[in-house]
């Protein structure tokens, strides 16, 4: 079988076809390379929208849990208040049965000796 081209023109064809295969490996490197650059570009902007919606999920979960501190520190304080009440009137109720006078009954009593003594200087005056 015989070849329809001549030697020159098979090099010269051969060269083209050279240069086409070199300018096509160069267009498809650039377009990696414009790819990496874009997907890097995107990743970018993602990671970025990723960041700022961690961010407001973080604003919305701090409120939360604040809210949520904030009621029970006020279950807090009311059992804390019950529990100092009951304490407050097991103490009065132990101590009256010991007869131990309380602050009312002491003030009370001050009061009268304050009354009587004012009687007996009184009567220390005539």
């Amino acid at each position: 079988m015989r070849n329809k081209y001549g030697k020159n023109e098979l090099i010269d064809r051969t060269q083209a076809a050279g240069r086409a295969a070199l300018l096509a490996g160069r267009e498809v490197w650039l377009a990696s390379l414009g790819t990496a650059l874009v997907v890097g570009e995107e990743s970018r902007k993602m990671f970025d929208r990723l960041v700022r919606e961690g961010r407001r999920m973080q604003r919305r979960q701090a409120a939360r849990v604040t809210d949520r501190v904030e009621q029970f520190g006020e279950k807090v304080r009311t059992v804390g208040d019950q529990v100092e009440a009951g304490v407050h009137d097991a103490m009065a109720a132990t101590l009256h049965r010991f007869d131990v006078p309380t602050h009312d009954d002491i003030q009370a009593l001050l009061s009268r000796v304050e009354q009587l003594s004012a009687k007996v200087r009184t009567l220390n005056a005539r």
